[in-house]
């Protein structure tokens, strides 16, 4: 998520990774089940290569390997692109529905509603009184 909340505000290192943190409050339950099918379906692609491309490549300690070893590592790569991308696309659907999630709550705030979505901070005027 901190990688999405880089990209999209164009901020990085520690910053993102605390807004991720906030973000994520109290939707902890959907970012697990979105990152736990992601890692799974990687970790398989992973085994694959492992299986199939490592393993071979130890069996036959051979520096030309066949047309067809060769696209199907050229699969296996395309399968983990196609993943990541996935991953993306689902990642800033999520950071899109949190991000508008959070506008309503202040929003709702505006008008006298007080949700337990929200964190107050405190600002430099309230650390000086």
């Amino acid at each position: 998520m901190a990688l999405i909340l880089s990209g999209m505000e164009t901020k990085g290192g520690l910053i993102s990774i605390l807004k991720a943190c906030v973000i994520i409050k109290r939707r902890t339950t959907t970012a697990l089940s979105l990152a736990l099918y992601i890692n799974i379906t990687l970790a398989g692609i992973e085994a694959i290569f492992q299986f199939r491309m490592a393993s071979v490549y130890a069996y036959t300690r051979t520096s030309n390997p066949s047309p067809f070893i060769i696209l199907e590592g050229l699969l296996i790569a395309y399968l983990y692109s196609i993943i990541i991308t996935l991953d993306t696309i689902t990642s800033c659907m999520f950071y899109k529905s949190c991000k508008l999630a959070s506008l309503k709550n202040v929003l709702d705030q505006e008008e006298g509603k007080i949700y337990e979505y929200c964190l107050e901070v405190k600002g430099e005027e309230d650390e000086l009184q």
